[in-house]
C-alpha cells in the first residue's frame, strides 16, 4: 500500500486515466502486484514520481510497523493476546518469550465452528480435473488465474530457484507428473465411520482429539498460604495447559481434513497436485492429501482400481507386516 499508494496520491490524474480500470479487470494480489510494479517501472522512466526507484524498507522499520500493526490489532479487536512461555533448554536455564496467540475466547468460539469453518476457503485444495502438467520450475498444478503460482521446488530463495531453468531433468518432470494424474476418490464407507465417531464427546478412538479439553486440577484449599502446594497445582495446571494447546491443534486440523472429505465425497475422481522440496522429495500441495496421517489416508482410495496381482499380493504381506 505504501509503494503503490504513492502513484495514486502523487499523480491522481495519471492513475485515475491510465490505472485504475486496468488494474480492476486484474484478478488477484499476485497479478495486480505484477501490474503494479510495470506500471511504476513505465512511470519512472517517464520521471513521474520523482524519478525515484522504491526503497524497501529496512528490518528495524519493518519490525516497528509490524508491530505498532499488532498493537492495533489487539485493542481493536481483541483477537489475540501476548503470553510470556516459559522455555527450558535442557538445563538448569529457562528463558521467556513473548508470543502472540488467540484469546482463549475466540478459540473456544472456533472450536465449536471448526467443522463449519475448516473448509470454508484453504489456500490449495484437491483438483476436480487433471492438475497442469509440470512442463518448467513454475506455473504447474493448479489451471485458476489469480492465485500466486506455485513453484516446482518449495524454496525461499527465487535465485535458487531460477538455477533449475537450466538443469535438463525430463524424469523428474515425468515424476511428478505421473504422481499428481493419478486419480483418486473419497472412501464414503470410511468417512460415515469418521463423520460419526468424531462428534462424540468421548471418543475411545486415541487419535481421534477430543472435543472438550481436560479438566484442570483442583485446586488446594491453602493454595495462597502454602507456597510449596501453590507450586505443585502450577506445574500440573502447565501441563493440561500444554496438553490441551496440542489438543486443539490436532482437532483442527481433523476437523479440515474431514471437511475437506465431505466436500469432494460425490466427485468420482479428485486429483492432487504435487512439487517438490529442497532435496527432491515429492509431495502433495494441499493438505488433505495420500500422505496424511492414518485418518486422512483412511478416507481416500484410488479412483481405478485394478487387479493387484502375484506381485502386489506379496508386497501386501510385507506391508501388512510392518
Amino acid at each position: 500500500e505504501a509503494r503503490f499508494g504513492r502513484i495514486r496520491e502523487q499523480e491522481a490524474s495519471y492513475f485515475k486515466k491510465n490505472v485504475a480500470d486496468q488494474l480492476d479487470k486484474r484478478v488477484g494480489h499476485v497479478y495486480k502486484k505484477a501490474f503494479m510494479q510495470v506500471v511504476e517501472a513505465d512511470m519512472i522512466s517517464k520521471g513521474m514520481l520523482g524519478g525515484d526507484n522504491w526503497a524497501s524498507w529496512k528490518t528495524d522499520e519493518q519490525m516497528h510497523v509490524g508491530t505498532k500493526l499488532l498493537e492495533l490489532l489487539i485493542e481493536g479487536t481483541g483477537l489475540v493476546e501476548m503470553t510470556k512461555n516459559k522455555m527450558a533448554d535442557g538445563s538448569d536455564d529457562v528463558t521467556s518469550m513473548q508470543m502472540v496467540q488467540l484469546a482463549p475466547a475466540f478459540v473456544e468460539l472456533l472450536s465449536k465452528r471448526a467443522g463449519a469453518l475448516a473448509g470454508i476457503s484453504p489456500m490449495h485444495q484437491p483438483c476436480v480435473v487433471p492438475p497442469k502438467p509440470w512442463v518448467g520450475t513454475v506455473g504447474g498444478g493448479y489451471w485458476s488465474v489469480g492465485r500466486r503460482p506455485l513453484a516446482l521446488v518449495r524454496t525461499h530463495s527465487k535465485k535458487a530457484l531460477r538455477r533449475y531453468d537450466y538443469v535438463h531433468m525430463p524424469e523428474v518432470y515425468k515424476a511428478v507428473n505421473l504422481a499428481q494424474n493419478t486419480p483418486w476418490k473419497v472412501n464414503k464407507k470410511v468417512l460415515a465411520v469418521v463423520n460419526e465417531i468424531v462428534n462424540w464427546k468421548h471418543c475411545p478412538v486415541g487419535d481421534v482429539p477430543a472435543i472438550e479439553r481436560e479438566e484442570l486440577p483442583p485446586r488446594p484449599d491453602d493454595i495462597d498460604t502454602n507456597e510449596v502446594a501453590r507450586k505443585a497445582w502450577r506445574k500440573e495446571a502447565a501441563a493440561v495447559y500444554r496438553k490441551d494447546k496440542a489438543r486443539q491443534s490436532r482437532r483442527l486440523s481433523m476437523e479440515f481434513m474431514v471437511a475437506q472429505a465431505n466436500k469432494f465425497a460425490n466427485h468420482k475422481a479428485i486429483w492432487f497436485p504435487y512439487n517438490m522440496d529442497w532435496r527432491g522429495r515429492v509431495y502433495a500441495v494441499s493438505m488433505f492429501n495420500p500422505q496424511g496421517n492414518d485418518m486422512t489416508k483412511g478416507m481416500l482410495t484410488l479412483a481405478k482400481g485394478k487387479p493387484i496381482g502375484l506381485d502386489g499380493f506379496y508386497w501386501l504381506k510385507i506391508h501388512g507386516a510392518n
